[in-house]
Parts: C-alpha cells; structure tokens; sequence
C-alpha cells in the first residue's frame, strides 16, 4: 500500500481501514489498484487461520439495568457464564460483541484473548488491554431491590 502512497490505519485478513486526510477526496482508482496489487492468499492456510465472529451469549437483563447495577472485576476465566456489566468491541472492525446485560461465553472470551495478542488487535472497553479480566455484573449486589430488570427470553419485561 505504501507503494501506492495509501495511509492505512488497520489491516487484516479480512478488513483494512484506510485514512483519508482532511480535505482530501479519496482517490478510489488509485485505492483498487493497490488492492489488486496485494499478494494472493495462501490458499487454504490463511482461511483456516481466519478469525471467525463468535456466537453471542444469551441475554440476561436489558442493557441499561446491566450497565448500571453494580459491578466487579473477575479474571476472563471466571467472567464465563456471567453477565457481562460492559460493552466489548473487538477492534477491528469495532463492532460491539458483546453488550451490557449479556452472558460471556468461553467462545467470546477465547475471541477477545485472540483479538487482543494479535498485531493491531484491540478490544475496546476492556478493563485492561489483554483482556485478562471482564467486569461483570455482581450477582449479590443484583436482585428484586436494586432496580434491574432480568429479561424473560419469552420477551416479556
């Protein structure tokens, strides 16, 4: 890309994210063809190393009760299973994986550790920059009497 004089912020196998100053209009032509001019994939070894969305985890209460009940960090390991108190993006694309009121899987965690060690990975709104500890929403602090509404999975609330 540089080749071409293109800036980019991000890239990955499957998102590159390129700066454009201000002021300047995006030269999509020059852009394609230094697309075009990245090297070919290494067939089935890169699709098989590709990182794949995981799955969301149930939802548990509505996002606003989870974000304001109260809350307490835990190790990644043992956020497994509990209900997640922040909204988690993995960088990039940036796109919210998980959100307050939500229960954090072992695939969503196992995703965010991957994210996190990997060149230019990111999770934004992560208690630390490994993602070696979640907050999560404090089950002895949450019941009748704190305000939160838990969310039926038949829809009622």
């Amino acid at each position: 890309m540089r080749e071409h004089r293109i800036t980019v912020e991000v890239a990955t196998d499957s998102a590159i994210v390129a700066v454009v100053g201000a002021g300047a209009a995006p030269d999509v032509d020059r852009f394609t063809e230094a697309l075009h001019a990245l090297p070919s994939p290494l067939g089935e070894q890169v699709a098989a190393s590709r990182l794949r969305l995981p799955s969301p985890g149930a939802v548990e209460m509505t996002t606003r009760a989870a974000f304001l009940a109260p809350c307490r960090t835990v190790p990644a390991e043992e956020a497994v299973g509990r209900v997640s108190a922040d909204t988690l993006a993995a960088y990039p694309p940036g796109i919210p994986n998980v959100l307050p009121g939500e229960v954090i899987t072992a695939e969503l965690v196992e995703f965010f550790h991957r994210t996190a060690a990997a060149p230019n990975g990111h999770v934004r709104g992560a208690a630390d920059p490994a993602v070696a500890t979640l907050r999560v929403v404090d089950r002895q602090c949450h019941g009748p009497d704190t305000g939160a509404e838990v969310v039926s999975m038949q829809g009622d609330r």
